[in-house]
């Protein structure tokens, strides 16, 4: 009976033991085929770090570019008071200008000069040089550097003889028919002139652009001197 008892307990432990290997496998199977899976997952490309921020500021650089603007070095100015037509009847040659009345639309005096700068070494008369020249060459461009000049002066004042107001040269064309005799008398014409509003810097002559300043525009003129 005891041979018994003792076979039974030895063939049950054959039997869990068999089964408790067979589980152990399947659980091995089982991580195996969970390794295989992962390795064949196949993951979207992750793109560098530093690559997208190049291409980041890239199409930063490019929405800078395409917003930006050219820069205007123009100053910019008021609607302009337009003169269809100058006929200007000049005073007597002095000091390297002519001057002559004009109405800008005010109750004061306005005048009118014209300058001739490209006098002979000994800057003796009949120095001024007939022909046609642009306002808006470089040497025409500011007051302290132009030969042939153009300046307006608004609201003339008792007291110093100067206007409120100066305005000079922007843009047109001077023709010279007749330069600076020797009699100081000289005749031409003007056309499409553009003049700014200005400040003189005295110690330089220099004239400087005001921003938002007012303009005046002649679309043409003629003068004689006396």
């Amino acid at each position: 009976m005891k041979n018994l008892i003792l076979f039974l307990l030895m063939f049950c432990f054959v039997i869990f033991s068999m089964i408790s290997c067979d589980d152990d496998n399947n659980d091995s199977k089982s991580k195996d085929s969970d390794v295989s899976v992962s390795d064949n997952d196949q993951r979207p490309d992750i793109p560098d770090i530093d690559e997208a921020s190049d291409e980041e500021e890239i199409e930063d650089a490019d929405e800078i570019s395409d917003d930006s603007e050219p820069l205007d070095n123009d100053i910019s100015q008021n609607e302009c008071v337009v003169i269809p037509t100058a006929n200007l009847t000049m005073g007597s040659y002095y000091n390297n200008y002519y001057d002559s009345s004009i109405s800008l639309g005010g109750e004061a005096a306005d005048q009118i000069d014209l300058n001739f700068f490209d006098y002979k070494e000994d800057k003796t008369k009949g120095n001024s040089i007939a022909g046609t020249y642009d306002l808006a060459s470089d040497i025409n461009s500011n007051f302290a550097t132009c030969l042939q000049c153009i300046v307006i002066f608004e609201d003339i004042q008792d007291d110093t003889g100067f206007g409120k107001k100066m305005y000079f040269q922007k843009s047109g064309t001077i023709n010279i028919a007749e330069g600076v005799g020797e009699e100081g008398t000289s005749k031409g014409t003007i056309s499409d002139v553009k003049l700014i509003e200005v400040e003189l810097n005295t110690a330089t002559n220099e004239s400087l652009p005001v921003e938002n300043g007012d303009c005046v525009i002649i679309e043409s003129g003629s003068w004689t001197s006396k």
